[in-house]
């Protein structure tokens, strides 16, 4: 007999929106969260090449001349300093009695401006004392108007502490009328160590330290105001010294030749300088080669 059983098949689960929508929703956050890294990242590693980009185009723009120029200015060093010995035995030999009179004044001008390098430290070292001093001055200054301001808020300061107490006592007393004894205790202990914290003087003893305040002020201030002139006396020394040096330095080579006239070197040979010398003329050197041309788009 055959068989007339119905077979079922099992209905397949409906799909879980939500579950689904919640997943993307979180695999969106951490993708997002990523991305946003990565911009950042990407952000950092741009600004760095920037930087590095804009060190090597620097490095470049001075090497680039360098490197084209070093030949040429090489050559001209070495043709001049080949003179300067040749010319300078010549001067040597023709001066060489006036010698020490020549050495003489261009050592006299270096020592002029040595010392007055030192004496221009000897200068900063006084601003510098000068200027701690004024410094000291002015903080005690201003330390002993801040006492006397203070001072003069004597009467609100008690005032406000005062108002302070008052207020604990009330909340203690309000405390006792609902039987909260806990509270009470601890608002009048804070009630007693604020009362403690207050002194009132007597009036003459408030009008005392109140004058005393202000002429330790005055005297501060006296003394603030000498110290800050007696730095900007000594800055003002020290500022012309400086300018003095700096011009002397500046004029260094000008004030040795214009000392230097006053030496009469021995009559020269027929020939000049050479001639006393015992040598011939020097030549003037060659000038140095011009650095080579190049096409535009490059060596051929």
């Amino acid at each position: 007999m055959a068989d007339t059983t119905v077979k079922t098949t099992a209905a397949a689960a409906p799909p879980d929106d939500a579950a689904d929508l919640a997943a993307k929703l979180l695999l969106l956050g951490t993708v997002t969260a990523e991305l946003q890294d990565a911009s950042g990242r990407s952000d950092t590693l741009k600004a760095e090449i920037k930087v590095l980009e804009a060190r090597i185009a620097e490095v470049k723009k001075a090497t680039d001349g360098y490197t084209a120029a070093a030949a040429s200015e090489q050559q001209e060093l070495d043709a001049d300093v080949k003179l300067i010995e040749q010319k300078g035995s010549m001067a040597s030999a023709a001066v060489k009695d006036q010698q020490k009179a020549i050495d003489a004044i261009v050592q006299g001008v270096d020592d002029d401006i040595s010392g007055q390098g030192k004496n221009i430290r000897t200068l900063q070292t006084g601003v510098d004392n000068a200027q701690q001093d004024s410094d000291a001055a002015a903080a005690d200054w201003k330390a002993k108007a801040d006492a006397y301001n203070g001072l003069k808020q004597t009467q609100k300061n008690i005032d406000d502490q005062l108002k302070q107490i008052k207020a604990l006592i009330d909340q203690a007393a309000k405390a006792e009328s609902q039987n909260d004894v806990v509270s009470m205790y601890f608002l009048l202990e804070e009630a007693s160590a604020a009362a403690k914290a207050v002194t009132i003087l007597t009036p003459d003893d408030y009008t005392a330290a109140l004058k005393a305040a202000q002429a330790a002020v005055e005297s501060s201030k006296t003394d603030s105001t000498t110290k800050k002139a007696d730095l900007d006396a000594k800055s003002k020394v020290l500022a012309d010294a400086k300018a003095q040096l700096s011009a002397a330095v500046a004029s260094r080579r000008a004030t040795i030749l214009t000392k230097l006239k006053a030496i009469k070197p021995s009559a020269p040979a027929a020939g000049g300088v050479s001639a006393a010398a015992g040598a011939g003329p020097v030549p003037a050197p060659s000038p140095a080669p011009a650095p080579a041309a190049t096409h535009p788009g490059g060596a051929h």
